[in-house]
């Protein structure tokens, strides 16, 4: 029973005892989620976009199914942004992009906002 006992302590002292190392952490992970949507923002012209190496447009073609049944054989955020904003492609991908470096920079400069719901929509994005 005290080993159990001090084993707890110990993740315990992990966890609460250094939340400037925490915060820290974070941030950086934030910032990196920052460098990796703006650099996919700069990317998307030239690889997805519609004269792209890749342009999405011909990987998301539309037909009767509903987009979470698309969504399933293919999970992009993307089945569900022209039905609701009435984008194209090219224009959902930017959006993504950008909500995902706006996020990461209010995670980059407020505590308050590294939260995991945030973290959760910057890994859906």
């Amino acid at each position: 029973a005290g080993r159990s006992h001090l084993a707890g302590k110990k993740a315990e002292m992990a966890t609460t005892s250094n939340p400037l190392v925490h915060s820290l952490f974070l941030r950086c992970l934030c910032a990196i989620y920052l460098f990796a949507f703006v650099s996919f923002y700069a990317q998307i012209p030239g690889l997805y976009g519609r004269n792209g190496i890749l342009p999405a447009h011909r990987r998301l073609i539309e037909d009767n199914r509903s987009p979470s049944e698309r969504f399933s054989e293919h999970p992009t955020l993307l089945w569900f942004l022209p039905s609701s904003f009435g984008l194209d492609t090219e224009c959902g991908l930017d959006f993504l992009a950008l909500t995902g470096a706006l996020l990461a920079l209010g995670g980059v400069l407020f505590e308050r906002v590294r939260c995991t719901p945030v973290f959760f929509l910057l890994w859906l994005e």
